[in-house]
């Protein structure tokens, strides 16, 4: 069943289905702009339901996974050898492989890193992805800002370490920032322009923080936040402040 949707998440509403046809976390679209198609079971031979686009799929996560698994599984008839690419959430690739789909049997593919935004998943014989079923990931370290701007907003992290110091961060516009000190010199934030130290907290035994912060109308509307767990250096998921 063609859902005539160009992406698909937890919001996805289609066919008079939804929301919730997916898990919270994550996105799939192709990356040419064709729409997402729901295969039921016993289609072209499957055993379960299964999601696929037409060219390209890319699997977006809302925040950095750690790790990611899933089945793959071609029509029966239509055999394909997938070229699966794994990017960090700056863009970079970080690892890629060829893994063969001969039929509708699943075939597993995980992989485990410290920064996994998404995943292309190329299928050159057919011209189509894959058939996706059984995937799962980490909710990786996000972040949060809720609440009026200006006034009272809650400053939130989840998926840090427990215990661990988190540092807050923001700048002027999205972009690349390289730290050159530090505990975490090395990893690039998401973020640039004037980029200043905000605050530094720590984690409860869950790994996480919340915190009451005022925000006043100077950075409503202009500035990006990002936080960065400094046991693991993992980089959030950027915040626009509005």
């Amino acid at each position: 069943m063609v859902l005539g949707n160009i992406v698909l998440d937890d919001t996805t509403v289609a066919n008079g289905q939804g929301p919730g046809l997916v898990e919270d976390g994550a996105s799939y679209a192709s990356t040419t702009g064709d729409v997402v198609q729901w295969n039921d079971d016993t289609y072209y031979g499957l055993t379960t339901r299964t999601i696929l686009t037409g060219g390209p799929m890319r699997i977006a996560y809302d925040t950095p996974s750690t790790d990611a698994s899933f089945t793959m599984a071609a029509f029966d008839g239509f055999p394909d050898t997938i070229l699966v690419e794994v990017y960090d959430s700056g863009g970079s690739l970080i690892f890629s492989t060829s893994v063969a789909t001969p039929d509708s049997t699943p075939v597993p593919f995980s992989h485990s890193a410290a920064d996994i935004g998404s995943i292309v998943l190329t299928g050159p014989t057919n011209g189509w992805s894959p058939n996706i079923d059984d995937h799962e990931y980490s909710a990786g370290f996000s972040f949060s800002i809720t609440g009026p701007c200006p006034g009272q907003v809650t400053v939130a992290t989840n998926g840090g370490t427990p215990n661990g110091n988190v540092a807050f961060v923001t700048g002027s516009s999205l972009g690349s920032f390289n730290v050159n000190a530090g505990p975490c010199a090395g990893i690039v934030l998401g973020l640039q322009g004037n980029v200043t130290l905000r605050a530094i907290r720590a984690a409860d035994a869950a790994g996480a923080i919340s915190f009451p912060a005022t925000a006043n109308a100077a950075i409503c509307g202009r500035l990006y936040a990002q936080a960065v767990d400094l046991t693991t250096c993992a980089t959030s998921n950027v915040v626009f402040i509005q």
